[in-house]
């Protein structure tokens, strides 16, 4: 069943609680990173343990043209930009506090090569095919339905051979949505395991 009340406030366009903003330090490698967070949106407190898995995982092609799909307030968006100038990434996500926060988190740790935007989906900036990569931290209490609407979505729009990185507890159904993930996009593989969390990479089939 999709999440209600409070903690279903980063599902939603414009969440209902007051904004409180703050700056979380996140030291990765030799740098320090600052991230403007605020109320109503995923993980406000801390970068949680599934992101920081799904960015030490998560390789991208080359020059890939790539999506973070619920992309919160745009860490895992703005570190992978940040490995390869050549990328280029877009960060949706349907809080329009967050793509905000986005788009400036963007700006305050001089990642260019990203763009933030609000959408409740890909196809509003994505033609079909068209992407080389999707990453996500998928709102996985929001319900199956909703998640195997996203992995057809995402098989619309990645390119032959595009791949599809996802991160789930394997407790909360990292299994199934591996199978949803095979049956609705391609081959999948669990790339990492740790803590409790595991990274799963599917590859769009030709077809």
């Amino acid at each position: 069943m999709p999440e209600t009340g409070v903690n279903a406030q980063y599902f939603a366009a414009d969440p209902r609680v007051p904004s409180a903003p703050r700056e979380l330090h996140w030291r990765d490698g030799e740098r320090e990173w600052v991230f403007l967070s605020d109320r109503g949106v995923f993980s406000k407190d801390r970068i949680d343990p599934g992101t920081r898995l799904l960015i030490d995982t998560v390789a991208l092609p080359h020059a890939a043209r790539f999506a973070d799909w619920g992309c919160g307030y745009g860490v895992v968006g703005i570190r992978l930009a940040a490995r390869d100038a050549t990328a280029r990434g877009v960060l949706v996500d349907v809080n329009r506090r967050a793509v905000f926060l986005a788009a400036e988190n963007a700006r305050r740790n001089g990642v260019a090569n990203v763009s933030a935007v609000v959408g409740d989906g890909l196809s509003g900036f994505a033609a079909k095919k068209v992407l080389g990569a999707i990453v996500s931290n998928p709102p996985i209490r929001a319900g199956r339905t909703v998640l195997r609407q996203m992995l057809a979505e995402s098989h619309a729009r990645l390119q032959p051979h595009g791949q599809l990185w996802l991160v789930a507890r394997t407790q909360q159904g990292a299994r199934s949505l591996a199978r949803d993930m095979e049956q609705l996009v391609g081959p999948v593989e669990t790339v990492s395991r740790k803590s409790g969390y595991r990274v799963l990479r599917a590859t769009r089939c030709e077809t």
